[in-house]
């Protein structure tokens, strides 16, 4: 089958680019040609193209008004059995395909209106606020309306979906994947040596990898790592953004490529994932948490989405009651407290946990089924 992938305007260098890659990726696996085409205005980057797959890549630069215009004319050609909108922004510029009779599947990576009302802290009742807000709102409905399927990253997103009216038959599980090989604990690393320049070399580390977002809840992690009060662990940080500095136990590092941050995974001996309880995050499928199951290590997680509910059903670490600096400071001192035999247990558990959820082979197979499905009907 030959699809479209449309990409709207967004960097290569954050998450939803990688899952975008890896998407292609799988399906390319399955048999399936995948061209790209990114949409974007007169400052839209043309940065290279996908790290693995050998898709096509086509930079179009368009008024936003008449994107959707251009992208019905490349499909009425009769080229592509199917159009594969990554994000609901690219939703909105392939709703017209559905007139040539392409069949539109539609990957919503999260809930787009709960991003923009947690940005702005909404409620907010300025004319500008109140008209960005109806504009996602549009959006995320016109994307609902215009897909053959929806493509959802967590169990939680198809009930959140579902219990919107959406029908279930309409929905495709896809969670973010992991590359088991490439995230591995049997690789060799430079554990020791980033430890060691740290200078936390004998101490358990508990680790976060990512960005500072506000729905990424390190502000509360922060706060509980300063409170807690043992020699006995460090803590690192590697991400975050500019003007974050180390201090005392607490090492804060900058921005390291992908192809590093296997090796700072591995300098850790615990990884938390600290996120506050809301409709976004609710619904998310972060992936650094598949990275974390897949370098089989314990994980400390808030009780937010799919990944507690793992945890959980894994045994691979401790899911913690409230999204508060307080709960979080209390799963930190029981992780200090496992004993290093549970602790290890843990991340064989963890480890398990991503090779059965995580593998994009088994993603790219249920995706691959999916999508024969919609261009058979």
């Amino acid at each position: 089958m030959r699809v479209m992938s449309v990409i709207p305007r967004t960097e290569p260098s954050l998450a939803c680019w990688w899952r975008m890659d890896n998407v292609a990726c799988a399906l390319e696996s399955y048999g399936h040609k995948i061209d790209f085409v990114h949409y974007g205005g007169r400052e839209h980057p043309k940065w290279p193209g996908l790290q693995k797959s050998a898709g096509l890549h086509t930079f179009i630069v368009a008024p936003r008004l008449v994107i959707p215009f251009k992208q019905l004319r490349a499909v009425s050609r009769g080229t592509y059995q199917l159009v594969f909108a990554n994000m609901q922004t690219a939703a909105i510029h392939s709703c017209l395909s559905r007139i040539a009779d392409v069949p539109l599947v539609v990957d919503f990576h999260g809930d787009i209106v709960a991003e923009f009302r947690i940005q702005l802290r909404l409620p907010s009742y300025s004319p500008s606020v109140l008209l960005e807000y109806s504009k996602w709102r549009l959006v995320d409905l016109l994307s609902r309306c215009a897909s053959t399927k929806i493509v959802c990253g967590s169990n939680k997103m198809m009930e959140v979906l579902s219990s919107q009216g959406v029908r279930r038959s309409k929905l495709i599980f896809a969670p973010n994947g992991v590359d088991l090989a490439f995230y591995n604990p049997t690789r060799a690393f430079d554990r020791k040596k980033i430890r060691e320049s740290l200078g936390m070399s004998q101490s358990l580390v508990f680790g976060y990898l990512g960005g500072d977002a506000r729905w990424q809840g390190v502000d509360m992690l922060v706060d509980a790592a300063n409170r807690l009060r043992d020699d006995r662990c460090d803590f690192l940080f590697v991400g975050l953004s500019t003007g974050s500095e180390s201090v005392g136990r607490l090492h804060v590092l900058p921005p390291v490529p992908r192809e590093a941050t296997p090796s700072y995974y591995s300098a850790c001996d615990v990884l938390v994932l600290p996120r506050p309880k809301h409709a976004t995050t609710e619904v998310a499928s972060p992936t650094k948490f598949a990275e974390y199951a897949a370098m089989g290590k314990p994980i400390l997680t808030t009780d937010v989405g799919d990944p507690a509910a793992l945890v959980r059903k894994y045994s691979c670490g401790i899911v913690v009651q409230k999204d508060t600096s307080d709960a979080l400071l209390q799963g930190l001192q029981e992780m200090l407290a496992k004993p290093k035999s549970e602790l290890e247990q843990m991340g064989r558990q963890a480890r398990i946990l991503a090779e059965k959820e995580f593998d994009w082979g088994l993603i790219g197979a249920r995706l691959d089924a999916a999508l024969n499905e919609v261009v058979s009907i």
